[in-house]
């Protein structure tokens, strides 16, 4: 997203440019002020190349959110804005691919959403700037982050699937419904995994997944031509698993890949960790160093204690 030209004026009284906050964005739903995900492309998965974030709770409000923007670490706020509901859900909220049984689960959206304990349906936009004393080391001269108070499907779906646009990233980190969710984002089958599916151009190039606030890493979703990695679609394990000659080539906690053959042709089984299937890759063409190839395509994330919060993001 171009930052540059941004001034506090433009920021809080031009025009929202809300297709350049999504487009290559990280979207992380159930976020509360953690910012993990700030912190990881800004240090260890830097060459993502990530400078605008959509934050989404329906149980932080924005004043609270804006309370802790002040704390960004390296960064200071260079302008924010509070946004009408017309310039980033301009048809109303809605929700698709919501079967009844499990709308009823927990209350369902419509008491979760809609009820009065719901989200109360606010947004901001805060353009964040690398303080004087740091470097292009501690990351970009500019950060955009959009805040939603809303529900994180309901938010995805309006803000990225209407405009079929896909985010960078994606970021399932304590997203289950014991956390407070009406739903689980992470299981298959679930709304979140149905939109997804619904949805293919929306699907993000990476997935970051994580459980219990700890971050575990990301896995790559889409194609990746230079290094002859073909992505040709999405299989249940159950029918890779039953592939004949099916080799697993790694399993390191929320990932496992596996290498099958059909005819004279190489293919590569992703797991998805909170979508509980695989991204199928065809990797005859590829690199054939396939440790190499999986170093390309997992993106590891070090272990750290919970509760990063804004304050520490950007460490």
């Amino acid at each position: 997203m171009k930052l540059d030209h941004l001034t506090a004026d433009l920021i809080a009284n031009g025009p929202v440019p809300l297709d350049d906050m999504l487009k290559d964005s990280v979207y992380y739903p159930a976020s509360n002020e953690d910012g993990t995900p700030i912190k990881l492309c800004n240090t260890t998965w830097r060459r993502l190349g990530v400078d605008s974030y959509v934050y989404c709770d329906f149980l932080l409000s924005v004043e609270d959110f804006l309370a802790q923007a002040h704390t960004m670490h390296g960064y200071h706020v260079l302008g924010h804005r509070l946004l009408d509901l017309s310039e980033y859900v301009p048809e109303g909220w809605k929700l698709e691919c919501v079967p009844k049984s499990v709308d009823g689960r927990r209350g369902g959206y419509h008491d979760t959403f809609l009820g009065g304990e719901g989200p109360e349906h606010k947004a901001c936009w805060v353009v964040f700037e690398r303080d004087a004393v740091k470097t292009e080391i501690h990351g970009p001269e500019r950060l955009s982050v959009l805040y939603v108070c809303g529900e994180g499907l309901a938010t995805f779906q309006q803000l990225y699937c209407s405009r079929r646009i896909a985010p960078k990233m994606i970021c399932f980190i304590q997203c289950w419904g014991f956390a407070g969710n009406w739903t689980d984002f992470s299981a298959c089958g679930a709304p979140f995994h149905l939109t997804l599916r619904k949805y293919r151009e929306c699907v993000p190039e990476w997935l970051c997944f994580g459980y219990h606030n700890e971050v575990a890493g990301a896995v790559r979703l889409r194609s990746l031509d230079s290094l002859g990695l073909r992505q040709v679609g999405y299989r249940s394990r159950r029918v890779v698993r039953e592939t004949e000659a099916c080799m697993r080539v790694r399993n390191s906690g929320y990932t496992e890949a596996v290498k099958y053959s059909h005819g004279e042709r190489s293919y590569l089984a992703l797991s998805i960790f909170p979508l509980m299937e695989y991204a199928v890759y065809d990797i005859t063409g590829a690199m054939s160093d396939l440790g190499a190839l999986l170093d390309s395509i997992i993106l590891p994330a070090p272990s750290r204690h919970a509760g990063y919060g804004i304050s520490l993001a950007a460490r």
